[in-house]
């Protein structure tokens, strides 16, 4: 650049170039725009008609306030022109939540939309004559009242309002909302009822279920229910009561008295255990600890059995307590023991005691007193000396089976309640000696042993009895005599049929029937059961006790004058001397035909009517063959078709016929035959 440096520059002459004829731009006139544009708009305004729909808003509010967004739209009345299409509607109105919602415009003519705005919730207060009631909407706690501008949705709603001392009730309130105010009064049932109390004294504290409510004088309000009521005062005894509340229903407790309260009082005794009463009552034992009655005479009375009794008289205040201590002193007694046989133990309570065989000083208290000896029984007694006196008490063993029978039950009844009596075991001689007066070929003389207690009818088998196992049966008569009265022994009955009723009998009480049938034939179970049987010829003769003090048996069972000295049975007598071919001479029992049974005397067993009235079928099978020396538990043969009949009847009268030693024999029934049962001991009672 320096080599320009100071040199001058200097201007040119410039003529620019001739380019021909110029284009001009030719603007329109503004009338012609004017015209341009309004034709656009009317052709615009023609597209908008043409295409968009008219729409109809329905609004809930009718008040609403909207706005239509993201759409070209026109009013036209009360209806919307909008191109179809998706809107967005804003919707608004005083007391609603504003609306924004998007519409879908279709593309038809005459198109309704409905849109409703919420409204706010309403400002609620609730008030109850109940303050403090919860006050659920649904199942949440909506308050406890009064409650103060709560809000609820508008709308119908339960709401459940719950008081300890009112009744659980539901209301139904309707919400107007809007925001707008609403109070609602709740009236609730009082779930209580008036109870009065008073007491004398007065200023008793009141407890309802342990909680103190009040003070006597009161009329409280106690909830419905089953109620714990107490009353409670200082220096008094509390009374409790159990209360039945119904709500609405006032209850009266007025002048109730409360007692003084007790005093506490410890008795002991030297030595202890002694029974203690206070005032007449018994207490307890000492050393005792008892409330009782404070400003009330008390008479202590302190006893114990071997010493003598010790009083006390106290009083005492109340809420007060005592202690008090009674000396026993010993009561004695001289107790002496005589016992058969002499070599017996002597125990008293557990220890021996053999100085009670000469005599003993003893406290005056019961003892436990044992008397054994091997192979007799045992007797236990309690036994208590005599103070200051002295005693002797005389025991006599018995043998152990002795003992055992004694504790067997004199009496049993069938399911009928026909008695059966207890026949002790023991020996008889059966038959009659060869010279004997009147003795039959039949009479063969035999030893029996019977080892075993049984059990005998004390009566023959009635009519009525009979006719529950067989009502068909009927006796007959005898001439113009009927014999099938109840109380009448059952006659004209064979003896496959007593056994049959044995059987029956048995089954009806749930017992082991004693027969069995062995080749078409009643057979006597063996070894014996627990049923009911016939009784053995010689259990019959044992039980008719026809023997002397000497042991020697009797030509009759009464003895030996003909006839007898007293009316003992109904035998063939005076009244029936036009009936049979023999009487008893002078002799008259009242009876021409059977007589009731048990109309005579019993015999030492306590048995009826084994002399007179009906003969009797017994077990045995009848047989003449002979004895080849004693026999045990004789019950005849096993087979035969003859059974052996035993002693006298109402249509007997001749000498023979009456002995003890007469037997008689037969296969069906005849009409002045009955029976009576017998049962052997069960196992377990068997000595």
């Amino acid at each position: 650049m320096t080599e320009f440096k100071g040199t001058r520059i200097r201007s040119t002459s410039f003529e620019a170039p001739d380019l021909g004829p110029t284009n001009r731009l030719i603007r329109p006139s503004k009338f012609t725009l004017i015209v341009i544009a309004i034709g656009m708009v009317l052709s615009f305004i023609g597209w908008f008609l043409f295409t968009a729909s008219s729409v109809y808003l329905d609004l809930e509010p009718s008040s609403a306030k909207f706005e239509i967004q993201e759409r070209l739209h026109y009013q036209l009345g009360d209806r919307q022109l909008i191109i179809p299409g998706e809107i967005r509607i804003n919707a608004f109105a005083d007391g609603y939540y504003d609306l924004e919602q998007r519409v879908q415009i279709a593309d038809r003519p005459n198109q309704i939309v409905k849109l409703s705005l919420e409204p706010l919730p309403g400002k609620i207060n609730i008030v109850s004559n109940a303050p403090g009631a919860k006050v659920f909407l649904g199942d949440s706690l909506l308050g406890v009242t009064p409650i103060d501008s709560a809000a609820i949705p508008a709308g119908s709603h339960q709401i459940q309002v719950v008081h300890p001392r009112f009744v659980d009730e539901d209301f139904e309130i309707n919400v107007t909302g809007r925001g707008l105010a609403q109070t609602f009064d709740l009236n609730l049932e009082p779930a209580w009822a008036d109870v009065e109390i008073t007491t004398n004294p007065a200023n008793a504290e009141i407890l309802v279920d342990g909680q103190t409510i009040a003070r006597t004088p009161a009329i409280v309000q106690i909830i419905e229910g089953q109620r714990n009521l107490e009353l409670k005062l200082t220096g008094h005894k509390s009374i409790v009561r159990k209360l039945r509340v119904t709500r609405g229903e006032p209850i009266s407790l007025t002048d109730i008295s409360l007692a003084i309260a007790d005093a506490m009082l410890t008795v002991e005794t030297s030595p202890t255990g002694g029974s203690i009463q206070i005032n007449g009552n018994y207490r307890g034992q000492s050393p005792i600890k008892v409330a009782v009655d404070a400003n009330v005479e008390l008479k202590i009375v302190a006893t114990k059995a071997g010493y003598s009794p010790v009083e006390r008289d106290i009083k005492l205040s109340p809420n007060t307590q005592q202690d008090i201590i009674l000396n026993l002193a010993p009561s004695m007694g001289s107790l002496k023991i005589v016992v058969q046989p002499e070599d017996a133990t002597i125990r008293l309570d557990g220890k021996l005691a053999a100085d009670l065989k000469e005599g003993a000083q003893l406290l005056s208290k019961p003892y436990l007193l044992t008397l054994s000896k091997p192979g007799y029984a045992e007797i236990k007694q309690t036994v208590t000396p005599i103070a200051g006196q002295s005693q002797v008490l005389s025991f006599e063993l018995q043998t152990i089976a002795a003992a055992e029978f004694a504790s067997i039950p004199n009496l049993v009844r069938t399911a009928q309640g026909s008695p059966l009596k207890l026949i002790p075991s023991g020996e008889v001689n059966l038959g009659a000696p060869r010279r004997a007066r009147g003795r039959r070929s039949n009479e063969i003389e035999r030893r029996v042993t019977i080892s075993k207690p049984f059990y005998l009818g004390q009566f023959e088998v009635t009519n009525r009895e009979f006719l529950q196992f067989d009502p068909s049966h009927n006796p007959g008569l005898m001439g113009r005599i009927l014999l099938n009265e109840s109380d009448r022994p059952a006659v004209n009955v064979n003896w496959d049929k007593a056994v049959a009723f044995c059987n029956w009998l048995s089954l009806e009480e749930g017992l082991s029937p004693a027969y069995s049938q062995v080749g078409g034939e009643w057979q006597l179970t063996q070894p014996l059961t627990n049923g009911y049987r016939l009784p053995s010829e010689a259990e019959w003769v044992l039980a008719l006790t026809a023997s002397d003090q000497r042991g020697l048996k009797p030509t009759f069972p009464w003895g030996e004058v003909l006839p007898p000295t007293e009316i003992l049975g109904n035998l063939a007598d005076e009244t029936a001397r036009d009936t049979v071919p023999y009487i008893v001479e002078g002799y008259d029992d009242g009876y021409r035909g059977p007589s009731p049974v048990g109309k005579f005397n019993p015999n030492r067993f306590g048995l009826y009517d084994l002399v007179g009235n009906a003969a009797e079928w017994v077990n045995d099978r009848y047989s003449v063959s002979g004895s080849e020396g004693p026999e045990m538990d004789r019950f005849g043969p096993q087979s035969g078709n003859l059974f052996v009949i035993r002693g006298s009847s109402y249509l007997m009268g001749r000498f023979g016929e009456l002995r003890t030693a007469y037997r008689d024999f037969g296969q069906e029934g005849r009409q002045d035959v009955g029976f009576r049962i017998a049962r052997s001991l069960p196992q377990s009672s068997e000595p």
